[in-house]
């Protein structure tokens, strides 16, 4: 295999190895409902979350567990040098935001984007916002 050929093989695996990272699309939340159990929310979306922790709010306890979704495509482009000429390669990519689901006694009452988190009308559940973002930020 020429050097060119083994770079190109490299980066490609790479980029595929980066790409195939366990997150979720919206088509995996369609089936969600309120009052679900977490190993059954585990269990519906084949996947672990990339983060999970508890947060106590005045005398309520919550468990949030956090997934990557996938918001987008983005594209990786490298070149290689072939001869006397560069070869442009490009790699599409998934794009993750965090996606959150909040529990309370081991059932499902809240998920969505932390945006949305923070918009929601439901005063118990904004007030939960700012402290996962301190949670994230840790």
């Amino acid at each position: 295999m020429k050097k060119n050929e083994t770079v190109s093989l490299l980066v490609l695996t790479g980029t595929l190895l980066i790409s195939c990272t366990a997150h979720i699309a919206m088509n995996d939340i369609r089936s969600i409902r309120k009052n679900m159990t977490r190993n059954e929310l585990r269990s519906l979306l084949h996947k672990s979350p990339s983060s999970a922790f508890q947060i106590v709010c005045e005398t309520e306890e919550y468990w949030v567990d956090v997934f990557k979704m996938q918001t987008g495509t983005a594209i990786h482009t490298y070149y290689v040098y072939s001869g006397n000429d560069f070869i442009t390669h490009y790699i599409p990519y998934p794009t993750t935001e965090d996606y959150f689901f909040i529990f309370q006694d081991n059932g499902l009452i809240y998920w969505g984007f932390i945006h949305e988190l923070h918009d929601s009308e439901n005063a118990s559940i904004s007030n939960l916002s700012p402290m996962i973002s301190e949670h994230l930020d840790k």
